[in-house]
């Protein structure tokens, strides 16, 4: 199984910021910034608890696109290896994920969920 390494980065810091996501963390941030103004602590506090919110968040995010790909194969029964499994659960970028999702849904190997979209293209 040969996967580009453009395909899926396996780098935390490939996480895309949600504006709506964002606003939501601001939003509760203002409670937690007023007593930390209160109490004199740092405004960058603030800044790295919303950062660190955001990156959970974004998180759990691929952590269930990756369960969702796994899911839907295993209930199509489409073979697994190990390799394939680690490769699925290590990408960390949300719209590979959602490409394997949605190919998940019709796909008889792992390989053709990898498939290079030119491939794809050469088949039709």
């Amino acid at each position: 199984m040969r996967t580009p390494q453009h395909v899926c980065s396996h780098r935390p810091s490939t996480f895309r910021r949600d504006p709506a996501l964002e606003a939501i963390a601001r939003s509760r941030a203002a409670t937690h910034r007023e007593n930390a103004a209160a109490e004199g602590r740092a405004e960058v506090w603030i800044e790295s608890w919303i950062d660190g919110w955001i990156e959970g968040w974004n998180q759990g995010r691929v952590e269930a696109q990756a369960r969702g790909v796994l899911l839907l194969l295993d209930r199509r029964q489409v073979p697994v290896s190990d390799r394939a499994r680690s490769h699925i659960t290590a990408c960390t970028d949300l719209d590979t994920l959602g490409l394997w999702l949605d190919r998940a849904f019709n796909v008889n190997s792992v390989e053709d969920l990898f498939a290079e979209p030119e491939a794809e293209a050469d088949q039709r």
